[in-house]
Parts: C-alpha cells; sequence; structure tokens
C-alpha cells in the first residue's frame, strides 16, 4: 500500500499483478501468501475502483426538464 500511496505502483499495476501474480521469482507458497495478505488491499482498490466508474457512468446522464 506505501508504493501506491507514494504513487510509486499505480493502481492498474497491483491489480493486473493480483490478477495473475508471478511465480517468476518467488515459491508458489511465498506468492500465494503475499497474494493473501494482500487482499484486503486489493479488495479496496477494486471497490474504489467500481465507485469511481459508478460516478462516472452518472455523468452522462442528461435530465430533460
Amino acid at each position: 500500500q506505501l508504493l501506491y500511496d507514494l504513487d510509486i505502483v499505480e493502481e492498474k499495476t497491483i491489480l493486473e499483478w493480483a490478477a495473475k501474480p508471478s511465480r517468476k521469482f518467488a515459491s508458489k507458497e511465498v506468492v500465494a501468501d503475499v497474494v493473501r495478505r494482500a487482499q484486503p488491499f486489493i479488495d479496496w482498490l477494486q471497490q474504489a475502483d467500481e465507485e469511481d466508474s459508478d460516478e462516472d457512468s452518472g455523468e452522462d446522464i442528461e435530465v430533460s426538464a
């Protein structure tokens, strides 16, 4: 989360990694543990992204008087 907060790693990159975590440099067990520990943060990012999408879609609605 610190890397995200400091704008070192973008939200898109974190979510892409979470969808398909790399096992290239760590064992399957280590990767699974990292994903498990990061899951609350990943869930928070996804929820915030969904809320932003909902807000953006509302901007396109025109109301006739």
